[in-house]
């Protein structure tokens, strides 16, 4: 048997046969844990995109109001990517931002 990421894709396998070319599933209840063989829609990455634009952002955490930035420009940023990009900088260089935060004490 074909190798299956999760109950939804390894469901429809088993009962519609492979995802058609070009297509990846949504699942319409947005329940990870669901296992209805009812739910999922085959659709293009544009339309399930388009399902998700505006609650989560493309890395998919939620734009809730606590995880929502609002940008000078009006356009809104995830928190959380803000917090995740962060640590990624932070930790390839964190030698020259301890430099400069002694370097600021001392001056």
């Amino acid at each position: 048997m074909t190798e299956c990421n999760g109950s939804g894709v390894c469901g429809w396998r088993l009962l519609r046969g492979p995802i058609p070319a070009g297509l990846e599933l949504h699942h319409c209840c947005e329940n990870r844990l669901c296992v209805n063989p009812e739910h999922p829609r085959a659709v293009t990455r544009g339309e399930h995109l388009s399902e998700h634009r505006g609650v989560v952002c493309k890395h998919g955490h939620p734009f809730s109001p606590e995880n929502t930035l609002i940008k000078i420009d009006g356009r809104r940023a995830c928190r959380e990517c803000n917090r995740v990009r962060y640590r990624k900088h932070y930790a390839l260089h964190r030698d020259h931002v301890l430099a400069r935060q002694r370097a600021r004490r001392v001056a």
